[in-house]
Order: structure tokens, then C-alpha cells, then sequence
């Protein structure tokens, strides 16, 4: 694998890309692009078309850069797409152990760097900050106490591998209550009234 580098207006984006960039994507790719620099270079075909980084493309574009680091792929036109698309997929299924990311988040935090060059903004860092991973005060315990700021979870952004991180966390929390926590936010996911679902 060579990577070289190319003007960005020898690039195009591929017009059947089915990833999506929403605005929110996009200016989390430039904030990471400004805070590192490009750190892996963008998939092209012979043709300059984009089959892996086109939200990289668009990004470096946005903050005016010149040019970009690529790699040229030597697969064919249909190899192409199928990685493309592969690529993308493949990384959907990755998932957060929210415990590490907590702790790596802090020590982050201590440091001083940006949460948006990360891909998080404010609402994710207080969801994922507000999970007492280590607190065993739930609800079937003799020394339970309310208190309301442990188990805090926000209904936004990546919600539910956040709530079944907390109930991964704690074996002890009974299987009735796991099980009308689970339905309840399944509910409350798929916009449906979460008390029918409880009943």
C-alpha cells in the first residue's frame, strides 16, 4: 500500500455513496482534522472517486485545505463499491465498553482536550460522565438510598448502549427490574407509550 498525495480538486466525492455526512458528522470530522491533523489517508479509485473518506474529502474542503493524503485502490469498480460499503458497515458494528470510555474521557478531560475533537459534544459527556459504574446503591439492596445524581442517563445521543452498560455493570440488580428497565426503554426507543409496554 503507497499513499501519496493529491489536490483536493482532483477528487470527487462518489455520487452513489450511501453513507450520509449530517452536519453534526461533518464538523465532527473537521474538528478532529483540526486537533490531529489527517492521521489515515482516504480511499481513491484510478479515477479520483472517493470509496472510503468522503466525509474526510468534504471536511478538509470545509477548512480550506489543499491537499489530502490517499491511497489509490487497485480493486475494480464492483470490488470498490463492495468495500465501500463494507467499510462503513463494518465499523457500525464496533461497540463502546462505556466503563474504558468514562475513564478515558476523565483523564482526557485533565489534560485539556477538546471533547469536540473526539465526535462527542456536551449532552454525550454528561451522559457518559453521569454513570456511577462503581456505585452498587440500586434499588433491592438493604443499604439502597435514593440519590438522585447516580444512574443519571440522558435520552439522547447513543442511548440505550449506555443504559445496558449500566445494567451490564451490576449482576445484582434483579432480573424483574432489568427486564422492565429493558422493555421500558425499548418503549421509550421506538416512540411507543413505554407504560403499555411495561404492563
Amino acid at each position: 500500500m503507497q499513499t501519496s498525495t493529491k489536490s483536493v480538486d482532483e477528487l470527487s466525492l462518489d455520487p452513489a455513496n450511501a453513507r450520509r455526512h449530517p452536519e453534526r458528522n461533518l464538523e465532527a470530522i473537521m474538528a478532529s482534522l483540526r486537533a490531529f491533523g489527517q492521521q489515515k489517508p482516504i480511499v481513491i479509485d484510478r479515477r479520483g472517486i472517493v470509496i472510503a473518506g468522503n466525509g474526510t474529502l468534504e471536511a478538509a474542503r470545509r477548512l480550506g485545505w489543499d491537499e489530502i493524503a490517499v491511497v489509490e485502490t487497485e480493486l475494480d469498480a464492483n470490488q470498490a463499491t463492495a468495500f465501500g460499503i463494507a467499510d462503513n458497515r463494518i465499523a457500525e458494528l464496533a461497540t463502546w465498553d462505556y466503563e474504558v470510555l468514562q475513564s478515558l474521557m476523565e483523564s482526557l478531560d485533565s489534560v485539556g482536550t477538546p471533547i469536540d475533537s473526539l465526535g462527542f459534544n456536551e449532552t454525550d459527556l454528561n451522559s457518559i460522565m453521569g454513570v456511577d459504574f462503581d456505585s452498587k446503591d440500586l434499588a433491592g439492596h438493604d443499604d439502597y438510598e435514593a440519590n438522585p445524581g447516580r444512574h443519571t442517563i440522558h435520552f439522547e445521543g447513543e442511548a440505550w448502549p449506555r443504559i445496558k452498560a449500566v445494567l451490564d455493570s451490576d449482576d445484582s440488580l434483579p432480573s424483574s427490574e432489568a427486564d422492565a428497565l429493558v422493555i421500558i426503554c425499548e418503549g421509550w426507543q421506538a416512540g411507543r407509550p413505554s407504560n403499555e409496554d411495561a404492563e
